[in-house]
């Protein structure tokens, strides 16, 4: 069965018609001012929305005597029934004077109108016209939790809620054993849309091993808080110690090739010196024409099958150097990373101009020890993209080595199988249970080779899931490849066991118990509940395609259950329809399906909650209005829970809000760090310049344009080709757009990682050490600004767009918050027309809105009003 909505959406609600007072001759309070407070005041233009469920009323009114009024304020039910639910009279209020009025607990969501009256003990005057507002109020942040797994730096995460998925501001309190604040106060605070979660990572040293804390946290819109949350006790755990190596192996003889060559352009006769293999490294001689650079590789291939790479030094012995006073001894040995593979015709001058010298390391001449544990790893786990390194020396004289005494000493740790995985937990719910759980701390095994589309950035391979009965015996045993998986088929009252274990390529781990699951049926069946999910997407889309009727009221159970909710949405939608409308853009059709779900009743909360994993397609169109109108299919996916409160006899269903999947899961398989203390705030991202945002939307050609992608070694098209691919990839962090950039950019486009951990701008992408083997190391970027440093601001990698005239498809784009700075990133994937209308962008990213998706092919101006503080957008061609 499929619940059809009829729904009235006007684009502006006009008040209904108010029954008047007894007309009198000398009425109280003529021009009555009515509000409702407190409101979002960032809101588009629409409903008024209110942020508490105890918001006050508040009116002024003048008695033409100066007598004191008597304010009678009524509070009426939503659009469809205007019943008073609240009713109460302010007596004796000086003429001129505001009137308040605390209201009792209102629903949230919910769809309110009110007005008052006043009288002056003998006239009494009409009422005034109704307002109507919704309620969308923060609610107390729930699935608290904290994360150990790094116990010098704890994390602190929780799920903020609102019905119309706007932002919400979450703050942190910290307290020790005695009660007592714990940094600031608050210690920190963080954003992100209702829904979503909120994770604040604790200050190295402010807490101590073994030492015991509680933490609580608030949501806030603005002025209007919700309450705190219960204490949350930890005791944090000893820090373990470093994995250190236990197994070696050299590379060495055939393992270590070098070719040398003059380093200056043109030093052979009309040309540079191309490199020539042999048996010795040659560096140094000074800054002329006799400066020789060496071009050394190391085959990896020795390194035994899923070693933990602790520490890769290289070593090259005594040097031999020219002259007669040796080698002096403030010389260094040089050693830096290319950023491209060099041709078989290479010269001397090619290595130069490929080498990255802020990404690289050096030694004195004697006794040569050059540090390559990053690039070992990288090239042991990427064997195509081993480039080798450039040796120079900044010797006047020239320096030599003997190849053969050339080698690379690598300390390891064996790989084997897995550890156990961690915090899992069960969610029962109607016929089957939701099993999620955090990937091992100990993977047991370095990542294996890269092969085809890459991204693979863990030794785990998959994890089995089991479901038990009393007796033990495996009812269900299920494969999963990410974290989480819903089991069906289970007998509701019956009492289950679940565990976990995880796989690598040496074989599977040990188990761990997730707890005992026992189904519970909803009542009055799932159908329903399913039912209303699929009506509320289609609703919800239909605001933004202009094709449901114009005022938030739908007709029967349908409509009751989920109007509310869509009243909260209404205003966002509207705006952002019709902001994409003046652009030229609009969303004409839109398509949902439900590929799987999950049903929990719990009658402890009088919720139910549906889980489930949406798919289907959007029908964009530019040029909308001008009779050049274009098309664009875009299939997108959501995951989500929907809750539904459900009154105490069962028939009154409310939609109260929605929650993104992965937020709700990302407690147990890791999230990004969204919150900041006031020291860790202000860090690398800050605000786009002048050069890189079109200077004064000053028209240009695009001549430059293609020039600069000629000379340019990235493939434009082959990052395109791996976005629209990977688009639909499991997001590594909640904030994921510059972790998926800097893939798209290595795997897509061929830009070589740089050596380095991510807060030094020299890298690009998050490092793998510290910790070395820990599952959440990843070695992408996750902070936008700083990915914009290293490109543009440091090492000149970007040609910037001038106008959109010049924006091609496969350009970057940088996004300058007002608030925080550059914090988001997201690509060009297509381009019919020039203007925010005509092209179409990709990004993992400004995505926790419902309505959003994973699109491959967005329009840029729906994504440029859901992100409603951005202040510029910069777009460049990258280069390599």
């Amino acid at each position: 069965m499929v619940l059809a909505v009829a729904l009235s959406l006007p684009l502006a609600l006009s008040a209904p018609a108010v029954a008047a007072a007894v007309p009198r001759a000398d009425p109280p309070g003529r021009s009555i001012r009515a509000t409702m407070e407190p409101t979002d005041r960032q809101a588009p233009a629409g409903l008024q929305v209110v942020t508490s469920t105890a918001p006050t009323l508040s009116a002024v009114a003048t008695d033409p005597g100066g007598a004191p009024l008597d304010y009678t304020f009524q509070v009426l039910t939503d659009f469809n029934d205007r019943v008073p639910v609240q009713q109460a009279t302010v007596t004796g209020v000086p003429s001129g004077r505001p009137a308040t009025l605390a209201l009792s607990a209102l629903r949230n969501p919910g769809v309110y109108g009110y007005r008052v009256r006043t009288a002056n003990g003998r006239t009494v005057s009409d009422w005034s016209p109704v307002t109507w507002a919704v309620v969308d109020a923060p609610g107390v942040p729930t699935d608290v939790g904290t994360d150990l797994r790094d116990p010098a730096s704890p994390v602190l995460t929780g799920l903020v809620t609102r019905p119309s998925g706007m932002p919400v501001t979450g703050w942190f309190f910290l307290y020790d054993g005695a009660g007592r604040p714990v940094g600031g106060s608050p210690l920190g605070v963080g954003a992100a849309d209702g829904g979503e979660r909120i994770s604040l990572r604790v200050p190295d040293g402010l807490t101590r091993p073994g030492a015991a804390y509680t933490w609580t946290m608030k949501a806030c819109v603005q002025d209007a808080c919700s309450a705190a949350t219960r204490p949350v006790p930890f005791r944090v755990p000893q820090i373990p110690p470093v994995l250190k190596g236990t197994a070696s192996t050299t590379l060495a003889d055939k393992a270590v090739s070098a070719w040398t060559a003059e380093a200056a352009s043109g030093a052979c006769p009309g040309t540079s010196c191309v490199l020539t293999a042999g048996t010795a490294i040659r560096v140094g001689g000074g800054t002329g024409s006799r400066r020789r650079v060496t071009l050394l590789k190391v085959d990896t291939s020795a390194i035994p099958r899923g070693a933990r790479i602790t520490s890769a030094v290289l070593r090259l012995g005594g040097p031999t150097c020219a002259g007669h006073g040796g080698c002096p001894a403030s010389a260094h040995l040089i050693a830096a990373q290319l950023r491209r593979a060099l041709g078989t015709e290479a010269t001397g001058a090619d290595v130069v101009a490929a080498s990255i010298p802020e990404a690289g390391t050096s030694s004195a001449l004697q006794d040569a020890r050059l540090d390559l544990t990053d690039l070992i790893r990288s090239w042991r786990h990427e064997p195509a993209r081993n480039t080798g390194i450039a040796l120079t020396s900044d010797s006047a004289t020239a320096v030599g080595y003997d190849l053969a005494h050339a080698s690379v000493e690598v300390t390891y740790v064996p790989g084997t199988v897995p550890g156990a995985v961690s915090d899992a937990t069960a969610r029962q719910g109607d016929g089957g249970a939701l099993v999620t759980w955090a990937p091992p701390a100990d993977s047991g095994a370095a990542a294996p080779p890269l092969t085809g589309d890459g991204a693979t950035d863990t030794a785990i391979t998959g994890y089995d899931v089991q479901i038990l009965d009393d007796a033990g015996h495996a009812v269900t045993t299920v494969r999963s490849q990410t974290p989480d998986v819903t089991v069906a088929g289970l007998a509701d009252g019956t009492a289950y066991l679940s565990r976990i274990r995880a796989r690598n390529g040496f074989g599977a781990g040990p188990w761990t118990t997730a707890g005992r699951i026992t189904p519970v049926a909803v009542p009055g069946g799932t159908r329903r509940f399913l039912d209303l999910t699929t009506a509320y997407v289609r609703a919800r889309e239909s605001l933004i395609e202009g094709t449901a009727p114009p005022a938030v009221a739908g007709s029967g159970p349908a409509g009751d259950a989920i109007r509310a909710v869509l009243a909260a949405h209404r205003n966002d939608l509207l705006d952002m329809r019709g902001f994409a409308r003046s652009m030229g853009s609009a969303q004409l059709s839109s398509t949902v399906r439900m590929d799987s779900s999950l049903v929990t009743y719990s009658p402890a909360a009088r919720t139910v909650t549906v889980r489930a994993d949406l798919s289907g397609a959007k029908v964009y169109a530019d040029g909308v209005g001008t009779g050049r109108e274009h098309k664009v299919r875009s299939e997108y996916r959501e995951c989500a829970d929907f809750v539904f409160g459900v009154d105490a006899g069962g028939d009154g269903v409310t939609l109260l809000h929605e929650l993104a999947g992965p937020a709700v899961d990302s407690r147990t398989i890791g999230g990004e760090i969204n919150a900041v203390t006031k020291d860790q705030a202000g860090g690398p991202e800050a605000h786009l310049r002048p050069d890189e945002i079109f200077a004064a939307r000053k028209a240009a050609g695009p001549d430059a344009v293609t020039a600069a992608r000629a000379h340019s070694a990235i493939s434009h098209s082959g990052m395109v080709g791996w976005a629209v691919r990977h688009i639909r990839d499991r997001w590594q962090y909640r904030q994921d757009c510059t972790n998926f950039m800097s893939k798209v950019m290595h795997f897509g486009g061929g830009a070589q990682y740089v050596s380095g951990w991510y807060t030094n701008s020299s890298a690009w992408w998050r490092n793998a050490d510290p910790p070395p083997f820990a599952p959440g190391a990843t070695r992408s970027w996750t902070l936008a600004g700083a990915n914009l440093g290293h490109f543009s601001r440091k090492h000149h990698r970007v040609t910037w767009r001038r106008s959109y005239a010049q924006v091609r498809v496969g350009d970057v784009m940088w996004w300058d918050d007002r608030i925080d700075g550059i914090d988001h990133m997201s690509m060009v994937t297509y381009k019919n027309a020039d203007g925010p209308g005509g092209i179409y962008i990709a990004d993992h990213g400004l995505g926790s809105s419902p309505t959003v998706g994973y699109d491959a092919y967005r329009p840029l101006a729906f994504a440029m009003r859901r992100d409603r503080t951005v202040r510029n957008i910069g777009y460049a061609s990258l280069d390599w």
